[in-house]
């Protein structure tokens, strides 16, 4: 039975570890895409709704 609660301990705090690494990235991603929107909104009123529509996941 001590050999199972060491390993759950470890593997505990791993995995918190692990996501708040990718947590600063996704924030930074996040930050860009309203910034483009927001830019996008100007242009979108002059041109056609669909073509920036199309073009944004077609990158993806």
């Amino acid at each position: 039975m001590s050999v199972p609660d060491p390993p759950s301990t470890t593997s505990a705090p791993a995995p918190p570890l692990r996501i708040s690494s990718p947590a600063p990235p996704l924030i930074w991603s996040l930050n860009a895409v309203p910034v483009r929107t927001s830019a996008f909104p100007v242009p979108v009123n002059s041109c056609p709704p669909p073509a920036p529509t199309i073009r944004v996941p077609s990158l993806k």
